[in-house]
């Protein structure tokens, strides 16, 4: 079938082998117990934005001209899903607070560079393009859901309580149910080409970005953990924060 959502499928598909290595050289390491709470700050920071993000595309997309057929369509989709994911943060605070972190340090610590060009981007190409390109950033993110299982997984391999896996379990069953609303709806939007391109740009770049996350967690993981607290991996290279005792 070719419709816009199956077109979107296949765009986002050229990087599935790159996030299908990524994940398992990130799961197979033999630092998987100090990976997971890593994971959980990264995944943190994306999720947090989530209900922010989607707002500033609301009222982005309830700004377009009348003569934007899919402009009311938009709005009510990101104002249902606004609604859906709140909260979601909060469950990974928890499972943070269940592998010994700390919620206080989750909140304070500086987002990463890798984390801040995925969501980024986002907030540039709603204001300054056009609000429609969210949906190729929810899209990437529902249809690369976490497997059945996965959380059972997680929690065999690295040790940790079930209760410090909940998110993940979660969204092992609410994401195919969303995946499936995305797609309905950007079919029903019948975008015009420019608009469809532009949705795919936006999937690609969430996809390439969630690669360099993960990639990012495997590398912090092989650092010392007193000096890779003052690293910021930063485009042009590594910079060493001195410390201020």
């Amino acid at each position: 079938m070719n419709t816009t959502s199956t077109r979107l499928e296949e765009k986002l598909e050229l990087l599935r082998p790159a996030m299908q290595e990524a994940a398992e050289k990130l799961w197979s390491s033999p630092n998987v117990r100090k990976i997971y709470p890593l994971y959980l700050e990264q995944m943190h920071m994306v999720v947090r934005s989530g209900v922010s993000l989607m707002r500033t595309a609301a009222l982005a997309a309830s700004k377009l001209s009348e003569s934007c057929a899919f402009r009311r369509t938009l709005v009510d989709y990101l104002d249902k899903h606004i609604e859906e994911e709140k909260g979601h943060d909060q469950w990974l605070m928890d499972d943070y607070e269940a592998t010994g972190g700390r919620k206080e340090y989750l909140i304070s610590k500086i987002p990463s560079c890798q984390v801040a060009s995925m969501v980024g981007a986002q907030y540039y190409w709603i204001i300054h393009h056009h609000p429609v390109m969210i949906m190729g950033h929810i899209a990437a993110l529902e249809i690369n859901h976490p497997p059945a299982g996965f959380s059972k997984r997680l929690a065999k391999l690295t040790g940790f309580p079930s209760k410090a896996f909940s998110a993940i379990a979660r969204h092992e069953v609410l994401d195919l149910k969303h995946k499936i609303e995305i797609l309905d709806l950007i079919d029903q939007l019948n975008l015009e080409t420019r608009e469809e391109v532009a949705v795919g740009v936006s999937g690609l770049h969430t996809l390439q970005s969630g690669v360099s996350v993960l990639s990012a967690i495997r590398s912090r993981s092989k650092k010392n953990p007193l000096i890779a607290e003052r690293v910021f991996n930063l485009p042009w290279g590594i910079h060493k924060v001195k410390n201020s005792s």
